[in-house]
């Protein structure tokens, strides 16, 4: 018992004194690679020209597969896809050549976006960055620093031991997209990370081939089936044309149910003559079912008119679904709650929030 007491004793003076002391929680990973960069590229890092040095961010990325050139690139088939290659470029800032948003602000404004319109945004990204040329030390373009760990800049040399690359991508903030109505993309300003670039050509696989959007354009897409659907960007650019490739999966909703309604058209009254339409008479209404022939009716009120098309061989009707609640468009026309039960509040409760109408 009296080792135990002790013990505890220990445990809590010890904690104590951590507490005392303001202990700083630290990332490692961070610390591992902040240290590797420092040991090994040592190098004047105001010479990389674009600002961007992939070996800077320690993260891997084949350069061919998101270059925009050929028929050999990845597509994005995931909607983070395209916030890890911004990433990547982020984490290989090295000068103020570079411009570039955190990623975390970037997917910020894209769920700000789709969750204030109800619009999906298109993210795009075109930036040219260098990797250090695999063949820099062998031409003498670098130099191992005296403790073998290092590679440091050598003076006057005649060539850049980095290459020159680009990253073409692009992606929709949602790869899984349920609607049953057309589906809204979008353009934003502050998702457009292409220097350069005013506009792009998409095909959105939906059978109309590629438009053209400007940033801040929206356009609307209607799929005639489901499943996959491969979008195409191209842009223009002063070494050729690049081109990039995403995939979304649409799907229409489950519980689509068609509803039960009988529609009725009214058109207006016809007149054959000035004083028929000064004089508020003399034309003729026509209201017509879905079922029943045409009811003609003599001219008068709305009320009269009314009545008269309320004759046993005709047929006005308005049902509701079996949840009360419209389903389909429709077009609201005077004489369309004719009890006067349903007020305005009522009748925008029982339609859909997201419907057409």
């Amino acid at each position: 018992m009296k080792k135990i007491t002790t013990l505890l004793v220990a445990v809590i003076a010890t904690l104590n004194s951590f507490s005392q002391n303001n202990l700083e929680v630290i990332d490692t990973g961070n610390i591992t690679r902040e240290r590797w960069r420092d040991s090994v590229l040592r190098m004047d890092k105001a010479q990389i020209p674009t600002g961007f040095l992939l070996e800077y961010s320690m993260f891997g990325l084949e350069s061919n597969k998101y270059d925009g050139v050929g028929s050999d690139d990845d597509t994005i088939k995931t909607d983070g896809r395209i916030f890890e290659l911004h990433s990547t470029l982020y984490h290989s800032k090295v000068n103020s050549n570079a411009t570039i948003d955190v990623t975390d602000t970037v997917f910020s404004k894209a769920f700000f976006v789709n969750r204030n319109s109800n619009i999906i945004p298109l993210t795009f990204l075109y930036k040219k960055y260098n990797r250090i040329r695999s063949t820099a030390l062998s031409e003498g373009l670098f130099t191992i620093a005296a403790d073998s760990v290092g590679i440091l800049d050598v003076p006057n040399r005649l060539a850049s031991p980095y290459d020159m690359y680009e990253i073409f991508a692009f992606a929709p903030f949602k790869t899984k997209i349920t609607s049953f109505n057309a589906i809204p993309f979008t353009l934003p300003n502050e998702l457009f990370y292409m220097q350069g670039i005013t506009y792009v050509e998409i095909d959105f696989n939906d059978g109309t081939g590629f438009r053209e959007l400007y940033k801040g354009n929206t356009v609307n897409i209607y799929y005639a089936t489901e499943g996959l659907k491969y979008l195409t960007a191209r842009i223009y650019t002063a070494n050729g044309v690049r081109t990039a490739k995403c995939v979304i999966d649409y799907k229409r909703p489950i519980g689509y149910t068609e509803p039960d309604y009988s529609w009725n058209i009214e058109v207006e009254p016809v007149y054959t003559g000035d004083n028929q339409y000064l004089n508020g008479g003399g034309g003729q209404t026509m209201i017509q079912t879905m079922d029943e022939p045409v009811i003609t009716c003599s001219s008068g009120s709305f009320i009269d008119q009314l009545l008269c098309a309320l004759k046993p061989n005709a047929l006005i009707r308005v049902e509701n679904g079996c949840d009360r609640v419209f389903d389909k468009p429709i077009i609201i026309v005077e004489g369309f709650d004719p009890t006067g039960d349903l007020d305005n509040n009522e009748m925008r409760r029982r339609f859909r929030q997201f419907g057409f109408i």
